[in-house]
């Protein structure tokens, strides 16, 4: 987990390359949540972007949002199986066993020229994998349209920043039940970067953190389903 210090567009917040464990098989969202899926759940739909469809990522949702989500599919399935990725999970699986900046190569010289402010020269490898500020339009996208990773993830970086519990150890076995240890109101991660991020904004690496009450265009989210209650 992590970034080498010399990867091209690294912020400083990076934490260098080490090694984590993650204590628990898991099953992340093929995509991010939709819309859709949303209004299904929770009988609304918060995006700022409705008119990219209802299979385009729900936004405009916070932390705590997605919270009550996760509980309401608990309580409509029955089954006490979901909850959000920590950070340790969701890079591990945006990866899927790569080491590189983003999932699928990308050319370094066209990536270490693209100015940070204007992106140009074009870089047609991260559109094949991305929505990013280069050729998402100022608007979110339907999931599931770009190459996916070598795990069958798709939108794992750009169309939105998904949200991931922040931290090493978020998550602990505890009376035999996965929980948060986390303090409420913690900084909560935003990974993966949105449809308006340059392109060091959407590497596999990049992180920030927000408040769990904080609401964006750019920001959406995907679940875990646990292999056990």
């Amino acid at each position: 987990m992590g970034s080498p210090g010399d990867e091209t567009g690294r912020f400083d917040d990076e934490e260098l390359p080490h090694p984590v464990t993650i204590p628990e098989g898991f099953w992340l969202g093929r995509t991010a949540v939709t819309q859709e899926e949303w209004r299904r759940v929770m009988g609304d739909n918060p995006s700022y972007f409705v008119n990219a469809g209802p299979s385009a990522p729900v936004e405009q949702v916070s932390w705590d949002d997605c919270q009550e989500f996760v509980g309401r599919l608990i309580e409509k399935s029955g089954r006490d199986l979901y909850r959000m990725p920590t950070e340790e999970e969701w890079e591990y699986a945006c990866r899927a066993g790569t080491v590189g900046p983003f999932y699928r190569p990308v050319s370094s010289y066209l990536f270490e020229n693209c100015n940070t402010d204007n992106p140009d020269p074009p870089l047609p490898e991260l559109d094949a994998i991305a929505w990013w500020c280069g050729n998402a339009g100022d608007t979110t996208h339907s999931v599931g349209q770009k190459i996916p990773n070598a795990w069958g993830l798709h939108d794992m970086l750009g169309n939105v920043w998904e949200w991931a519990e922040m931290g090493s150890d978020a998550m602990r076995m505890e009376s035999g039940k996965y929980t948060s240890v986390l303090p409420p109101g913690a900084l909560q991660a935003i990974r993966g970067g949105p449809w308006y991020g340059m392109p060091r904004c959407v590497r596999c690496a990049d992180r920030h953190s927000m408040s769990p009450g904080f609401r964006s265009s750019g920001v959406g989210f995907r679940i875990v389903r646990c292999s056990s209650p």
